[in-house]
């Protein structure tokens, strides 16, 4: 019962693996073969971990993975170090939560989403979704830095946030962290058409150097020229806008969706 000695030492050997591990208060399946001597099997720790997390001593984040209460007896933790913590490298968390990482937006996503190479199962946590997205291993690329959790760099959280609408970022949200960017690092719109290049999406090649030009010049928009491929189709800038609006026949830009729209935020901010 978590009101034993066995329950009082178990938790103290789940604290010391955590923290050893780097992870604490997160507790994995590598923390249980200290608490099996004191149980005496698996099966008995896994039933004392059931006990405690209906004493509310520890907290159920998934299968094998658990929170413990922190020194004034909450359970808290930063969702990065969560998803570093019980994710396999290589990952990369992108899209809106990357964006506003680099204080590219100012909205809160609810949505997490996480690049992975194998299949992992999607989960809940304290009313944020962490939506695993599985991509082949080569395309997982563009972290930001070497150290602590896998965060996408703001070309790569850009530029998945403009190719996959369904992750939760929409255009104008898009279009304000691109403007934001440039306004910070004159060389940004070079870092992004580079990692473009990478990404290989033509169409969004042209929405993105249509959105620069329009932001900044024709100069910071030239290295997009080589990266908008040989089709002749009109490219809608917002994909999922209606299918009209005048075309921009230097990016073959459909644009169905007023600017002054996409840059409320200059007047709003």
């Amino acid at each position: 019962m978590p009101g034993t000695e066995t329950a009082r030492r178990a938790l103290i050997q789940l604290a010391r693996e955590s923290t050893l591990a780097g992870r604490w208060p997160i507790v994995l399946p590598d923390d249980l073969p200290s608490v099996d001597v004191l149980t005496g099997s698996r099966s008995a720790t896994l039933a004392l971990l059931r006990d405690l997390t209906q004493a509310n001593q520890l907290q159920r984040i998934r299968r094998g993975a658990y929170i413990m209460r922190d020194e004034t007896g909450v359970f808290k933790t930063d969702l990065f170090q969560l998803i570093d913590a019980i994710t396999a490298p290589p990952y990369l968390i992108t899209a809106g939560r990357a964006l506003a990482a680099h204080e590219l937006s100012d909205q809160y996503f609810r949505q997490a989403i996480v690049l992975v190479p194998t299949s992992r199962r999607s989960f809940i946590w304290r009313g944020d979704q962490v939506r695993y997205a599985l991509l082949a291993r080569s395309r997982i690329w563009g972290r930001q830095g070497r150290k602590g959790p896998s965060v996408a760099g703001a070309e790569r959280a850009l530029l998945d946030s403009m190719a996959h609408r369904e992750w939760g970022v929409t255009l104008s949200q898009s279009a304000q962290a691109l403007d934001i960017a440039l306004s910070r690092d004159s060389r940004f719109a070079g870092t992004l058409a580079a990692a473009a290049s990478r990404y290989r999406n033509a169409a969004m090649a042209r929405r993105l150097g249509y959105l620069v030009q329009a932001i900044a010049d024709e100069s910071a928009a030239a290295p997009f020229r080589s990266l908008t491929g040989p089709s002749k189709a009109a490219t809608l800038l917002d994909k999922s806008g209606p299918q009209r609006g005048p075309i921009d026949s230097a990016w073959g830009v459909r644009v169905n969706v007023e600017l002054e729209d996409l840059f409320a935020h200059r007047i709003i901010g």
